[in-house]
């Protein structure tokens, strides 16, 4: 999540196994790339990192944007719904 806010391409290994994400996670996930298995993964590395084609940059660097600006009232919602 650290990472997100540097705008940069991430991509997301789903798996039934993880955990649930809080609704902040949530709205930071939408704008990962998500795959589930190697050929999706080789795939989406051959497409973002070598072809240049991210296709997710600009709502990713809204998104990021908009949750710099929001970080702190982020923190104490989700604290605050946690507990």
């Amino acid at each position: 999540m650290e990472y997100f806010v540097t705008g940069n391409p991430l991509i997301r290994l789903v798996s039934k196994k993880a955990p649930e994400y809080n609704i902040n996670s949530k709205e930071v996930i939408k704008n990962y790339y998500s795959v589930e298995s190697i050929s999706e993964l080789e795939k989406t590395l051959s497409e973002v990192l070598i072809q240049n084609k991210d296709s997710m940059r600009k709502q990713r660097v809204e998104a990021s944007n908009q949750f710099r600006q929001n970080a702190t009232e982020n923190i104490i919602t989700d604290l605050l719904n946690q507990f």
